[in-house]
Parts: structure tokens; sequence; C-alpha cells
């Protein structure tokens, strides 16, 4: 009786187990456990049987399992063996079981299955005395088929690759020799007691390890991977001994080696996924990591996000999955958007440029029809703006903490420098010769009302930078530091520095340049005066950096004079 009890107590503690911690139970897996629980109780019930009626309720429960579990073991390994049934014939084989169990429940009835079932007492123990009739015959011959078929069905699929593991094979044949060989003994040897509870208990077991392996690495039907899983995602699983266990059938298209590749061996050195992930692989397993990531990897034309993880609810012998995720479209989305925005920007630039362009010459086109108004000035605005230009790159190099958009603003408003001559009237701007001091008073006007001008022109066009240094640059360039320059009598650092730096490429133009009541001065004599004026009219710092441009502006008007 201790022995049925055992056998009851380990295999609804097992049913248990397999509830409680396996991901993903097998329906005829469950099935099975189930019927081995029923026939255990039902050889309790005959160890502790005192009548026949007793007995034949046992004999019955047992046969629960004897009929019903060779074909769900059958259909739990076909499932092993990845041999897929028709419904129609899972169907009809139960049916078939059915129709047997039936005859089975005639027993203390009919002598179709028993003809005669009685009690007697050996000692200590109730052994029941059988006479087996017609239909006992076709149960065996169902039991042995069934049997027979799973070990039939694991040698054949040890022959196709990728079908089942070696190990797994294995675990079936003995499960199965355990069965025959145990119902065989018992009937040989005619023992009083059943060993098949224990028999009934190991065979469930072992099915169990069977079916836990292929759930365990078998990533299609892995229920965490498959939430995750898309149809350019790639999953293959491993053993902590970096034995190759399965994949998805995605990874077989991006890995054409794994359709022949054996099972719970590692895959070759020369295998693309050694290859790629072996250091990786071999890695991770010694870590105690459940997540690590390999970064992106480029194979066969296509990126991929790597990672390995760890997969399975117990502690030990987890599965390790590598994991791959297609990010070749999203890179390649985000290096055409990158492009584009660069072409964008690129071609913001260009227009920007253009429209800067086309203002620079609308304004400089201004200025021309103001300076060929002015008699003495003629070609001015086109020499001062290139003297600016010279001034701002030694400016630059000189460390005078100018940013190169600011001196790019102030090169830009030099032809604007006059433009408030447009006010001045003709007869003074085109008088020949000096003027007197009332005439030179309008002429100075020119400060002030270009000012007026040049901010009514920009305003709304250009940013509010560019609009303040124009308009400092036509108002304060005829300022000087020591405050007697107009139009405002400014001194130092009240004057803006850009107009500051106006005042020196304006009056070096003047001094070089023929005009009706002069001639051109020397380039010694101007930049004598420029150099004496230093720190009087000029800004003493600006100054010595605008005698270190004598070279380039010597060029500069060489080249006006061919």
């Amino acid at each position: 009786m201790v022995f049925y009890w055992s056998c009851f107590a380990i295999s609804f503690l097992f049913l248990l187990w397999v509830l409680l911690f396996e991901e993903r139970t097998s329906i005829f897996q469950c099935i099975t456990t189930i019927l081995v629980i029923i026939a255990n109780g039902g050889w309790i019930i005959n160890a502790g049987a005192t009548t026949v009626r007793e007995a034949a309720i046992g004999i019955k429960l047992t046969y629960v399992g004897g009929i019903f579990i060779p074909v769900t073991l059958f259909f739990t390994v076909c499932e092993i063996c990845r041999i897929y049934i028709k419904r129609w014939a899972i169907c009809l084989m139960l049916i078939l079981q059915v129709l047997l169990y039936m005859t089975a429940c005639t027993i203390g009835y009919t002598d179709i299955f028993y003809k005669s079932l009685e009690i007697e007492k050996v000692g200590e123990m109730i052994v029941l005395v059988k006479e087996y009739g017609p239909m006992h015959s076709v149960y065996l011959a169902t039991l042995f088929g069934y049997y027979g078929a799973c070990i039939v069905t694991s040698i054949l699929s040890m022959n196709r690759k990728n079908a089942v593991s070696f190990s797994n094979c294995m675990i079936i044949l003995i499960g199965n020799a355990i069965g025959v060989i145990t119902y065989t003994t018992e009937r040989i040897l005619k023992l009083n007691f059943d060993v098949m509870p224990l028999a009934f208990v190991l065979l469930s077991i072992l099915v169990y390890t069977a079916m836990h392996k292929i759930h365990k690495y078998d990533v299609s039907n892995n229920s965490a991977i498959v939430k995750q899983m898309v149809n350019t995602s790639v999953y293959i699983a491993f053993d902590e001994d970096q034995g190759y266990e399965s994949c998805n059938d995605h990874a077989l298209t991006v890995f054409p080696e794994l359709k022949t590749a054996p099972l719970e061996k590692k895959l070759s050195e020369e295998s693309a996924v050694m290859k790629l992930f072996g250091k990786n692989l071999a890695k991770f397993i010694l870590s105690v990591e459940s997540r690590t990531s390999v970064g992106e990897v480029e194979y066969m034309d296509h990126i991929y996000n790597c990672s390995f993880f760890r997969q399975g609810r117990l502690p030990i012998r987890k599965a390790i999955v590598l994991e791959m995720n297609d990010v070749t479209e999203e890179k390649r989305y985000v290096h055409m958007l990158k492009n584009y925005n660069k072409d964008l920007s690129t071609e913001v630039e260009n227009k920007t440029r253009k429209i800067n362009e086309m203002k620079d010459r609308t304004l400089l086109g201004m200025a021309m029809m103001v300076e060929s108004r002015d008699s003495s000035t003629g070609g001015h605005i086109k020499r001062t703006s290139d003297v600016v230009n010279i001034f701002a790159k030694h400016l630059i190099n000189e460390k005078m903490g100018f940013s190169a958009k600011f001196l790019r603003y102030v090169e830009r408003s030099a032809p604007m420098h006059d433009l408030g001559k447009i006010a001045v009237d003709d007869a003074i701007l085109r008088k020949q010769g000096r003027f007197t001091d009332q005439e030179y008073d309008i002429m100075k006007t020119h400060a002030a009302e270009g000012a007026k001008v040049v901010k009514n022109i920009l305003t709304g066009i250009e940013d509010e930078e560019f609009v303040r240094i124009a308009t400092n640059v036509a108002h304060y360039h005829h300022e000087k530091v020591n405050g007697k320059g107009y139009p405002e009598g400014l001194s130092g650092d009240e004057i803006p520095v850009e107009a500051r730096i106006m005042a020196l490429a304006d009056v070096f133009d003047a001094l070089v340049s023929k005009r009706c009541y002069k001639e051109a001065f020397s380039f010694d004599k101007a930049f004598e005066i420029i150099s004496n004026d230093s720190g009087t009219h000029f800004d003493a710092k600006l100054a010595e950096v605008f005698l270190k441009c004598r070279p380039e502006l010597e060029k500069l008007y060489s080249s006006y004079e061919e």
C-alpha cells in the first residue's frame, strides 16, 4: 500500500510542478500525467479492496491509464518529433480507445474483457485472480501497438535533420522500453503486486524531460519571444554548452546552414553564426547577466541590432537565445533623412546666399546711383568695400575678439555708408573744389540722413544685428575718437566699433584717391597720416592692425590702376 500511495503522491506533485513551473505545456502531456494519477488511484483501491466489487472499481480506474496513456503518449512523442497528426486521425484514435474502455467497464458484468475476477489473500497482501476475455487481447494489441509506434517514430525521426535531438530520441526509447519491459516482466514472473504504477510515473517524467527541452529551446513556440517577434527578427536558441537547439523560420532564411545543423551540437567555427557571435556567446554563458547587447551587426546587406538573453523560469539550465532585430529600413530611413536634411540645409543656404547677394547688389546699386551724383568720389564705394574685406581678415588673424559674422556684416554695410548723400542737393554734391563752411555743414548731414535711410530700407528684411551695424556704419563713420568728429561728436568707445572700422577704410581711400580738390597721396604719406592720427582720429588698436594691411592694400590699388 505504501508503494502505491508513494507513486500516487509523486505523480500528483509532478502534475503541480508542470502546471506551476512550465511556461508552455503540451495538452497531451498534461492529460498523460492526469491519467497516471487516476491509474495510481485505482491501484490504491485494488490494494485495499475486500470485495470483488471494490476490486472491479479499482481495476476500471487502472485501465483509464492503461488504455488511454499509450495513445496520449504517442501524440506527445509525435509532438516532440515534430510530426503533426490530422485532427480527424486524433479523434478517430481517441474514439477507438473510448470504445475499448467501455468494454473494460463491463468487468464484473460480462466476460468480454474479464471472464472472471476473484480475490485471494496471500499473507498480508490482497491478490486479484483474473481470467481475461477476448477484448483484453485487443487491449494488449493496442498497448504494444502504440508503444511500438512511439519507438518507430523516434527512431525514424533521428534520420530527419533538425527533427529531434539524439538525447530526446533516447529519452523516448528508454521511456517506452520501461513500459514494455515492466508489463512483460509482471506477466512472465506472475508477481503478486503491480510495478506498473512506478513505470507510469517514470514514463511521464521522461516524457516531460523531452518535452521540456523542446519548449525550452523552441523559439517558434516560446510565448515570451512570440510576443516580440516580427518577420524580420532572427531567434536562435543554444544550451549552456553552446549546443544549437532551435531557431525560428526567419533564422533559416538568414542562415541556411541551420537547416542541416545537428541539434545539441556546437555549430562549426566556420559557420556564419559562430563567426559573427561565437565569442559573444561564450562570454555571455560565463556571465550572470539576464540580457546583454552585442550591438549592431551588418550581414548580407542587412543591419541587425543583436543581443543575447536567458529564457526560462527555473534558475538553472536556462536557454540562451540570440535575438537579431532587422533595423535595416530604420537605418536607411535615418540615413535618408540625414541626407535630406543636409540637402535641404544646403538648398536653404544656397537660396539664402542668393537672396543676400540680390539684396547686396540692390543696395550696392542704390549706393552707386548716389555715388554717380558725387563728382568727387567715383569708385569710392567699391574700393572701401574691398579695403574693409582686407581689414576684416587681419582683424580675425590678430584675434581682436570679433566674430566672422560681425565682420561679414560690417563688410556688407560698407557700400551703404554714404547713402545719406541722396538727401544732399546736387549743387553741393557736384561742386568742383572745396566747400564753404555752410556747404560743408549741409554735407555733414549725410551721416544722420544715411542712418535713417539704411534703417528704413533694412528693417523687416534683415535681422536686427545687421540693421544695427549698417545703421551705425552710416551714422558714425565720420566720428573721431577725440570727440571732434560729426554728427554727434562721440569719443572713444562711445563710437560703435563698426563705425571705427569703417572710418579707417573711408579715410584711407580718400587719402590715396584723387579728388577734385586734391591729388592722390602716396601710400607712404597715407599710412603716415593714419599712424599720426592713431588715438586722435582713429582707434589706436584698430589703426595698429590696419597699418599691417599695407602690402595687400598696395596690391589692391595697383590692380585698380591696371
